[in-house]
């Protein structure tokens, strides 16, 4: 063979079924990496929302802990509700709180704290709950 007919044998660019099958790939490509992006974004916008929920909760159980022991009454709920930046921020959010004696500690009252949101579907979420132990102190005794 001499070197004019091994020239001509070489190829030069892509033929057309070449590019068809590339630009498929690209586009399979494009579109898996698009749907990756939009469930990173949800994702990161329901974390977003459990931590406004967290701090919501402790805001308010730091707010119902700083009450006295006779303001915590277990018939009558506490007058608290969500932030309106809570309630901007998490869809049809639910506030619950309970107020509890503890069965088998006298003196002590038990405190929930529980939000919930509407995720996408017109579900709800599973609630952020926080608890925590109010003793009665010996000058509310008195």
């Amino acid at each position: 063979m001499n070197m004019n007919s091994r020239n001509q044998r070489t190829r030069e660019g892509l033929s057309s079924a070449e590019l068809v099958v590339a630009m498929a790939i690209a586009m399979s490509a494009l579109v898996v990496i698009t749907q990756l992006m939009g469930t990173v974004a949800r994702q990161s916008q329901e974390r977003a929302r459990h931590a406004t929920a967290v701090r919501e909760a402790g805001n308010i159980m730091e707010e119902l802990m700083s009450q006295s022991w006779d303001t915590l009454d277990i018939a009558k709920p506490p007058s608290v509700s969500l932030s309106s930046s809570c309630s901007e921020s998490l869809p049809e959010a639910r506030l619950g709180v309970e107020i509890a004696d503890e069965e088998g500690l006298a003196g002590f009252r038990r405190i929930a704290v529980q939000i919930d949101w509407a995720v996408a579907g017109g579900q709800r979420c599973a609630p952020v709950r926080l608890v925590a132990w109010k003793a009665r102190l010996e000058k509310e005794a008195n």
